[in-house]
C-alpha cells in the first residue's frame, strides 16, 4: 500500500486509456510488466551540459512485485557504470513511464550517454504522465508537482521529504565531506517518486474512465 492504494493496481490499468491520456501511441500493445519507471536526481533544475544525473532511480513489476533499482554515481567523471547500467534497462523495456521525463530526465540522460561513449538506447515509447495530471487535476490541486499530486490524489502526503532545490546542494555537500548519511533523504526521495509513478498512472485512468463517481467537484 501506498497511502490510499495499492501499488499492484497499476498491472490493472486500461493502458488504451493510459495511451489516450498521454498521448503516447503504442502504449495499448504492451505488456504492462515491460514498462520501465524512470526518474531521476540531478545536479542542476534547469539541466545543460555541466548538470549530471547523480541518481538513477528505475523501477519495474516482477510478477506482482514492484522492483527498485538506484544506480549512484559517487564523484562527476566516474557516471559510465551507473549510465550503461541504465541504458541495459532502457534497452530491455517496452517504454519508459516518467513524470516531466520527455522535457528533462530522458532529455539529461541522453546527454549524458553522449558525453560518456555510452550509446544511446532505444527510447521505443514514453509515457510522461505530467501533462496529462495537469489537464485533470489542477484545478483540484492548483499545483501538478508529484509530490502534490501524491498528497492530494494519492492520500500519501511525505513526511520529512527532501525538497527538490536542496538535492544538488546535499550532493555537493557529500562531494566535500564523503558523508553518505547526507543523502539519505535524497535516496528515500527518488523511491517515493517512482512508487508514486505506477499510482498516478492508475489513478488518472479511473478518474478519466469513471468521472462522475471519482472526481472532486
Amino acid at each position: 500500500m501506498h497511502g490510499g492504494y495499492r501499488v499492484g493496481d497499476f498491472l490493472n490499468t486500461d493502458l488504451q486509456a493510459l495511451a489516450t491520456l498521454t498521448r503516447c501511441e503504442g502504449l495499448e500493445a504492451v505488456d504492462a510488466r515491460e514498462l520501465l519507471f524512470i526518474d531521476t536526481e540531478t545536479t542542476g533544475l534547469s539541466g545543460g551540459t555541466g548538470t549530471i544525473a547523480f541518481l538513477v532511480g528505475v523501477a519495474w513489476f516482477e510478477d506482482s512485485e514492484f522492483v527498485v533499482r538506484q544506480l549512484f554515481t559517487p564523484a562527476p567523471g566516474r557516471e559510465g557504470p551507473a549510465l550503461r547500467e541504465v541504458a541495459a534497462r532502457i534497452e530491455a523495456a517496452a517504454g519508459l513511464v516518467s513524470y516531466n521525463g520527455r522535457a528533462f530526465d530522458w532529455t539529461l540522460l541522453r546527454s549524458r550517454f553522449i558525453m560518456n561513449r555510452v550509446p544511446v538506447p532505444n527510447v521505443r515509447i514514453h509515457a510522461d504522465l505530467l501533462h496529462a495530471a495537469r489537464r485533470i487535476w489542477a484545478r483540484r490541486v492548483g499545483n501538478a508537482r508529484l509530490v502534490n499530486i501524491e498528497s492530494t490524489i494519492l492520500g500519501h502526503p511525505r513526511i520529512d521529504d527532501v525538497p527538490g532545490w536542496m538535492i544538488p546542494e546535499l550532493y555537493f555537500d557529500y562531494l566535500n565531506s564523503k558523508d553518505p548519511e547526507l543523502l539519505e533523504g535524497v535516496f528515500t526521495h527518488n523511491v517515493l517518486d517512482l512508487v508514486s509513478l505506477a499510482g498516478v498512472a492508475h489513478h488518472l485512468v479511473r478518474d478519466y474512465q469513471s468521472p462522475p463517481e471519482r472526481c472532486h467537484p
